[in-house]
This record gives C-alpha cells, structure tokens and sequence, in this order.
C-alpha cells in the first residue's frame, strides 16, 4: 500500500539524518580534540621555564 510506502520512506528518511547527526557528532569532537590538543601544546611552550628574562 501507498501509506505503507509513506511510512518506510519517512524512517529511512529519520535514519539517514540521525546518521548524519552521529557523524557530525563525532568529527565535532575529533574537531575540539584536535584544538584543545594543539592549545596544550602551546600552553606547555608558554610554562617552560624562561631562560630570557
């Protein structure tokens, strides 16, 4: 039947964008992880200590 055609179509349709939203989910935090990575590592450049002064 047509509605049933309908219905598969609209869960197809839910699942495919909570896909996408995983996905972006996850390169997100990959995303952050990569910057607080790269803060850190310029946090630790700033607190060795200073031989010019």
């Amino acid at each position: 039947s047509r509605a049933a055609q309908g219905q598969e179509r609209k869960q197809d349709d839910e699942k495919r964008v909570s896909d996408l939203l995983v996905n972006v989910m996850e390169l997100d935090c990959s995303y952050i992880e990569g910057q607080v990575r790269r803060l850190r590592k310029r946090e630790d450049t700033r607190n060795e200590p200073r031989t010019i002064k």
